[in-house]
């Protein structure tokens, strides 16, 4: 048959149409361009803390925290719901004359002594408590991202002047090589030459662990995947915070930190629980208001036959009120008073505890800021110079092999240790700004939500 088996042709069309719809299928659903796949922008120390203030998860908690005492202060100022009781008898199980009752009951508990008014200045003095632990949160996460990200500059600047000794090393080495072999240098100036070069690259690896170590502790604050790849940028020659005299950052500090604020608040609250301690010593009100239907039938004994009966309606309004002659909440009382002196005492010794923080990282900041001066000006050039010096007159047979090893290691040294210097400077800038809660991204709003 020149055209086979209508059949089979006919599924073969059909596997291939299935086939071509899922080819489409597939293009449709795979991400083209996707997130995961683009590259992630280069991070500053500012735009790091902006994005973990978007993005980590925790703060996003925190913030729940908020929203839970905001349902407290709404359920606060509910009264409580009203009662409605319905009750009724009958002789049908007795005699079953004819008697029974029937009771309509209508109960509201009402607040006294400004209990519901008490209860919300409580839970909204906990609003406010909750809002200074998510600033804090968020002090203590902008310097932990913007740390992080210094520590990747640093190490940065150290992998570029590891990777500039090394390639100085292996000039070296291959300079040696090539006299080694028109009989130079002996073969144990080149051991050392390629030892050390083996140490130098050692070390760079060590300092690209240490990176990556970094970059994936980063990541994890900005609630990204571990491997994602992280680049940063910045000037650590270019000071992070302005430098200012500890007179002026201190009073400021005391007035903008969240957790100094917190105690401030618990203090505060202290006195509102034993004001509701003292409203609730006085229980609610209860006024019932019933009405109720009677029907009566007499008899007159010892006939068995009855006389008449009798037809009642009735109204009754009751009201109960507890007196509080036993347990007038003084338990509760005591404990709020001593939670206000706890909450003192913590605040004090926070205060002197801040002003400590600020004048010692404006202490350390002065001070690193004359090492890395001494490093840029003295040390660097003078380590820079020596070594060339030192290559000229190993080249030139002047010196011993040794001699040059020990200049390149100095000079290997004092990068790295002017690296680390420059490094703690802004590491000590960062500090400073958390310590004096200086930072532009943190807000200061602490009585936000505290009034309905």
């Amino acid at each position: 048959m020149l055209g086979g088996d209508p059949g089979r042709v006919k599924k073969r069309k059909l596997v291939r149409w299935r086939r071509l719809i899922s080819t489409v299928i597939v293009l449709a659903v795979l991400p083209v361009g996707s997130d995961a796949e683009s590259p992630e922008e280069p991070l500053s120390v500012r735009t790091a803390a902006e994005e973990a203030l978007r993005a980590n998860p925790d703060l996003r908690a925190a913030y729940e925290v908020i929203e839970i005492a905001r349902g407290r202060l709404l359920q606060a100022g509910l009264w409580p719901n009203p009662e409605l009781v319905f009750s009724g008898r009958d002789d049908f199980a007795f005699q079953n004359e004819g008697e029974r009752s029937l009771d309509i009951g209508f109960a509201q508990r009402f607040p006294v002594a400004g209990r519901l008014a008490r209860a919300r200045d409580v839970a909204r003095v906990d609003i406010a408590i909750a809002l200074t632990e998510v600033r804090e949160f968020e002090r203590t996460l902008i310097s932990d991202v913007q740390r992080s990200v210094v520590t990747l500059l640093t190490l940065e600047l150290a992998v570029a002047e590891q990777n500039r000794v090394i390639a100085a090393a292996r000039r070296l080495a291959r300079a040696s090589s090539a006299r080694l072999r028109v009989a130079e240098v002996s073969e144990a100036d080149v051991n050392l030459l390629e030892i050390e070069l083996t140490r130098f690259e050692q070390d760079l690896r060590l300092l690209e662990l240490d990176r990556h170590t970094e970059a994936v502790r980063l990541n994890r604050l900005l609630n990204r995947a571990p491997e994602t790849p992280v680049e940063v940028l910045g000037d650590l020659e270019t000071p992070l915070f302005e430098p200012r005299p500890a007179t002026q950052l201190i009073k400021p500090a005391l007035r903008r930190r969240p957790d100094l604020q917190r105690l401030r608040f618990e203090r505060d609250r202290s006195s509102a629980e034993v004001q509701l301690a003292r409203a609730e010593a006085w229980e609610d009100w209860t006024i019932d208001v019933d009405y109720s239907v009677d029907k009566q039938v007499f008899r007159d004994e010892p006939s068995a036959d009855p006389i008449g009966t009798k037809r009642d309606s009735f109204l009754g309004v009751g009201i109960s009120v507890p007196l509080p002659l036993f347990n007038r909440n003084q338990g509760r009382i005591a404990a709020a008073r001593a939670d206000g002196r706890r909450a003192a005492a913590q605040l004090i010794g926070l205060e002197r505890t801040v002003e400590a923080e600020v004048e010692i990282a404006v202490r350390r900041v002065e001070e690193l800021a004359r090492v890395v001066v001494e490093y840029r000006e003295r040390i660097v050039p003078g380590a820079t110079r020596n070594v060339t010096l030192l290559e000229k007159g190993y080249r030139q047979g002047l010196i011993g092999v040794s001699v040059l090893v020990q200049g390149e290691q100095q000079y290997a040294h004092v990068a790295l240790r002017y690296a680390r210097v420059i490094g703690d400077l802004r590491q000590a800038e960062v500090d400073l700004e958390s310590a004096a809660a200086a930072s532009p991204l943190l807000k200061h709003d602490f009585s936000s939500g505290v009034k309905p």
